[in-house]
C-alpha cells in the first residue's frame, strides 16, 4: 500500500523578522523522529556501545536511520529519524520502530516504557539574534540548529554559557551575539544543502563516507564547529569531490 503522509507546513515558521526568501525556502527540510524506550528480557544490550546512525533501514526516497542508545542490558532508547520535507503518518513511525526492533535487534517481545516525538527545522534562513530591544532568541529560534544536520545540543550549551555571562556582565542586550552563528559553518551547510538538492548523492551516502573515513572524535568536533580550517579540509577531502566542488561553486554563485 502507498504510504500515507501527514500534511506538514512548508516550514515551521521562524520568529517575525527572519529573512526568508523563496530561493532559501526550497532547500528547507524537516528532521522528524519518534523514539521508544523499550525493555525486554530477550535483550542483551552492550551499555558501552551506541548505534548512532543505522542507514540499513529502507530509505524510501528520503534519508532514514535509527539510533539505539542502551541504558542497561535490558533497556534502550530506539529512535527512528527521517530527513524529508513532510512528516509521515503516525502509524508509519510505529511500524518502522517495531519492525526494526523485531528484525534488526531480534527482540520479539518488549515493553514500551516511554515514547518521544519531535520535529527539528533544518533551514538556511537567517534567524535573528534579537526581536526588538528586549528579547533575545535562543536555541533553534536563534539559528543554533545546524541546517545541514539538525545538530543542536552542543550549540545550545555554548549559547547558554555565553548568554549567562553576557547577562551577568550587565552589557546591553543588543550587543549579545550567539556563538553558534559562524560564517564558516553557514557556508558549509549551504554547500551540503546544494548537494542534497541535486539528489546525486543521498544523505546516507554522505554520512557513511564521513564517518567511515574520519575519526568519530574529529567528526563530532566538526559538528560542534570546533575544528580548524585544516581539519575541515581533511574532512572535505574524504567526500565525493566532484559533487561537492560543483555544489560549492553553485552556492557561491
Amino acid at each position: 500500500d502507498a504510504e500515507v503522509r501527514q500534511t506538514a507546513p512548508d516550514f515551521i515558521p521562524p520568529p517575525s523578522g527572519t529573512s526568508y526568501s523563496k530561493s532559501t525556502k526550497k532547500l528547507d527540510l524537516l528532521q522528524h523522529f519518534k523514539g521508544w524506550v523499550i525493555r525486554s528480557e530477550e535483550a542483551d544490550f552492550d551499555t558501552n556501545r551506541a548505534v548512532l546512525m543505522d542507514f540499513t533501514v529502507p530509505q524510501e526516497g528520503d534519508c532514514r536511520f535509527v539510533y539505539v542508545l542502551p541504558t542497561d542490558s535490558k533497556t534502550a532508547l530506539v529512535e527512528y529519524t527521517v530527513f524529508s520535507d513532510t512528516l509521515l503518518s503516525a502509524e508509519k513511525y510505529d511500524d518502522s520502530l517495531a519492525d526494526y526492533i523485531r528484525k534488526d535487534l531480534n527482540i520479539k517481545q518488549f515493553e514500551v516504557l516511554h515514547e518521544e516525538f519531535g520535529v527539528i527545522p533544518m533551514s538556511l534562513a537567517d534567524f535573528p539574534s534579537h526581536i526588538g530591544s528586549r528579547v533575545i532568541c535562543i536555541g533553534t529560534a536563534s539559528g543554533s540548529t545546524r541546517s545541514s544536520t539538525g545538530y543542536t545540543f552542543m550549540n545550545i550549551q555554548k549559547e547558554s554559557r555565553t548568554l549567562a555571562a553576557h547577562l551577568a556582565s550587565k552589557k546591553p542586550l543588543l550587543s549579545y551575539r550567539s556563538p553558534a552563528k559562524q560564517v564558516k559553518t553557514a557556508r558549509y551547510d549551504r554547500v551540503l544543502f546544494e548537494v542534497i538538492n541535486q539528489r546525486k548523492l543521498t544523505i546516507a551516502d554522505i554520512f557513511t563516507a564521513m564517518f567511515s573515513r574520519n575519526s568519530v572524535q574529529k567528526i563530532f568536533q566538526f559538528l560542534d564547529g570546533e575544528t580548524t580550517f585544516l581539519d575541515d579540509l581533511k574532512i572535505m577531502s574524504t567526500m565525493p569531490l566532484p559533487d561537492f566542488s560543483a555544489a560549492a561553486l553553485r552556492s557561491i554563485w
